[in-house]
């Protein structure tokens, strides 16, 4: 994978059946060619809380927004001791 562009924010968290909450992020936005005829980019990051969303999540889906407003449906798909690892799902809105 081909590293396209990673970024870090503070924005919203909202997991289902919980209230928003503050989140910071760290995002990277990578280029994913299984074979050369199909290219793939993707979205991953990390996202860390001070709230109890985040302690009683469970894998499954969120919405993230970012600091610029723009929200983001995602796929929770680890949960560490500092957070949790998301994957965007598409379709992908990133702006520049």
């Amino acid at each position: 994978m081909e590293l396209l562009r990673s970024f870090k924010g503070e924005g919203w968290l909202r997991i289902l059946g919980a209230s928003a909450t503050t989140a910071h992020y760290e995002l990277s936005v990578m280029l994913r060619e299984s074979i050369p005829a199909l290219r793939e980019v993707i979205v991953r990051g990390h996202v860390s809380s001070e709230g109890k969303p985040v302690m009683g999540a469970r894998l499954g889906r969120a919405v993230l927004t970012l600091e610029d407003g723009s929200s983001h449906n995602v796929d929770v798909t680890e949960i560490t001791h500092n957070g949790m690892e998301l994957h965007f799902l598409p379709p992908l809105r990133l702006r520049s």
